[in-house]
């Protein structure tokens, strides 16, 4: 499960997802940060973007630093898990990186 949440946070922080392409009757519908829903390669593509944009708050590991909160844990998953990809891909792309969303 972090493998899969590590994949789906790279792809956020680097704004690839398109939203047009995801079809939505209900909100119950829509996936969630849970669901895995992008393949490896997808995610390895922004590895070095995480790497050079976030990691210096959120950590290389994930698990957060004086400078941004972890985005693994019970914490991030009590967050998140009942809401929906673009609520968090609206999140991340409206606030960041801190100095330059």
């Amino acid at each position: 499960m972090k493998k899969s949440l590590f994949l789906f946070i790279c792809l956020f922080s680097a704004n690839t997802i398109v939203f047009s392409q995801v079809k939505v009757a209900t909100k119950a519908e829509l996936p969630t940060a849970l669901n895995g829903v992008f393949s490896t390669e997808q995610a390895g593509t922004v590895t070095e973007i995480y790497a050079n944009h976030c990691a210096a708050c959120h950590g290389r590991d994930l698990r957060g630093s004086e400078g941004g909160t972890a985005l693994v844990g019970e914490r991030f998953l009590t967050k998140w898990k009942n809401k929906t990809l673009r609520e968090l891909y609206v999140y991340t792309k409206t606030t960041m990186p801190k100095t330059q969303p």
